[in-house]
């Protein structure tokens, strides 16, 4: 893999425009990314020393000028004065999306936050879509957060970016994509245009034509795009970009390989969440840091493997606070830093939704459907070529399995330790059930490579307990 450096450099008008934009539009961005890009290598203790003086003064004003926050935090007898550690933040309320979506809007606006600067949506697959109002300054920094982790890999403000991207959008939505992608100097593709052969050979035609730096994308859409590149017989890295930037989906070790042999650059993984944006980002290590500086993030009720589900405060944010943000993940953070040199804490996991990704079972068992990620490493670490997969829960006692395994000696080989390894940690009373398909049809919106039955998704929403990480390999419960 040639190194992010090692790529052709070309100007990129952008990369004077946008400095230019942010200074007419007061967007502090560049003395922020100044500061960030200092900042990663602080100590951990420093580092730590930011957050709580940041969430010391975002919990005053929250309670001086938030209604919610001013409700809550007396009901609950907590002011800033009793923030000392950043361990005390373990004393504030956490909040959930149906705490938000239950109330008006206005009760979680500061009273002296100002007009809104930004307005991020969420794009309710967890069946609580919500809305949340950015003033300018969190805005900057979350920008210039952004820069700081690209910059990682070789990518420099104005490089030309590819993006790959699943929403289904409305003309006015269509329009308004358009005059982001000039201002941005990117080109997107949305998934409705990557559904069939043809339509993929176009897609690829035009990319190779806009000659992008770098690539941003749902994992299912750039893996679609690459098997394409593949059986075409297109070289190795054919769009000469400096990296591939993975968000919104899981992804998998085994999807990363493939897709480092297709591009042969860095296949970065990034954690973010639509209402916060990034949260953690993989270092030049393959370490995911979190952005210490803009959130504190923290895994609350942890099992004995450190996993728990992820709740996140934006530092930033003072018209809309978000202060322990139940986010629905599950994640585990790790003991170690990481060998890069930066001080900013790894996240060494997200295992998925908590409550969208348990699978049920007649005896009333619940396990994590993330036994399906680590048998199926287990088995791409064996050389079997797993190229897609997806569970899928038609009854609580039937699950298919659905793979894309191009070779047959491979497809026996699932088979078989399916059916010995695998399908025995579900119990007795579930039929697990493969199923080799020639591709997996994707579909406008994130791709989850986990379906419960419609009778059954939900069912388990919002409940999170120790039994959902039965059967997990505490071997691999560091792994992506």
């Amino acid at each position: 893999m040639r190194p992010a450096n090692d790529r052709k450099r070309r100007f990129r008008p952008h990369s004077v425009l946008l400095p230019l934009f942010f200074r007419l539009r007061n967007l502090k961005v560049l003395e922020h990314l100044a500061f960030l890009q200092e900042s990663q290598f602080w100590p951990r203790e420093r580092l730590e020393e930011l957050q709580l003086a940041r969430l010391r003064k975002l919990v005053k004003h929250a309670s001086e000028t938030v209604p919610y926050y001013r409700e809550v935090f007396a009901r609950s007898g907590i002011t800033a004065q009793d923030i000392r550690t950043l361990d005390d933040v373990k004393r504030l309320p956490i909040l959930s999306k149906e705490d938000i979506v239950d109330r008006p809007l206005s009760a979680f606006l500061s009273s002296s936050g100002g007009r809104p600067f930004a307005v991020r949506k969420t794009s309710g697959t967890t069946g609580h879509p919500v809305t949340v109002l950015v003033d300018r300054d969190a805005y900057a920094w979350s920008i210039a957060a952004r820069y700081r982790c690209e910059q990682w890999h070789g990518i420099r403000i104005g490089d030309r970016q590819a993006r790959l991207w699943g929403r289904a959008l409305d003309q006015k939505g269509r329009r308004l994509e358009s005059l982001r992608d000039l201002t941005l100097g990117r080109r997107t593709i949305n998934a409705s245009n990557m559904m069939d052969a043809s339509s993929l050979r176009r897609q690829v035609q035009g990319l190779l034509a806009c000659s992008p730096d770098y690539v941003y994308a749902y994992p299912s859409l750039v893996l679609a795009l690459s098997e394409h590149l593949k059986e075409d017989s297109l070289p190795r890295n054919a769009l000469h970009v400096k990296a591939v930037i993975c968000t919104a989906e899981k992804l998998h070790g085994f999807q990363k390989r493939f897709l480092a042999e297709v591009f042969d650059c860095p296949i970065v993984d990034e954690y973010g969440c639509s209402e916060i944006d990034i949260l953690a980002f993989d270092c030049e290590r393959g370490q995911k840091h979190i952005v210490a500086e803009n959130v504190l993030l923290e895994v609350v009720k942890g099992n004995d493997l450190g996993a728990g589900e992820v709740v996140v405060t934006d530092l930033n944010n003072r018209l809309m606070p978000l202060i322990r943000y139940k986010l629905g993940d599950i994640g585990v953070i790790a003991p170690n830093p990481c060998e890069c040199g930066r001080g900013l804490p790894v996240l060494s996991s997200i295992c998925g939704r908590t409550s969208d990704q348990v699978i049920m079972t007649p005896d009333g068992k619940r396990v994590h459907s993330v036994i399906f990620d680590y048998f199926l490493e287990r088995l791409a670490g064996m050389g079997i070529g797993i190229r897609q997969f997806k569970a899928v829960q038609e009854r609580l006692d039937r699950i298919t399995l659905y793979l894309v395994v191009p070779n047959e000696d491979d497809r026996r080989k699932t088979d078989l330790l399916v059916a010995r390894d695998l399908a025995p940690s579900l119990g007795h009373r579930v039929r697990l059930e493969t199923k080799h398909v020639p591709r997996i049809d994707l579909f406008p919106g994130k791709f989850s490579c986990f379906e419960a039955h419609p009778s059954l998704a939900g069912a388990w929403r919002g409940h999170t307990s120790q039994e959902e990480f039965t059967n997990w390999d505490s071997s691999q419960s560091g792994e992506r």
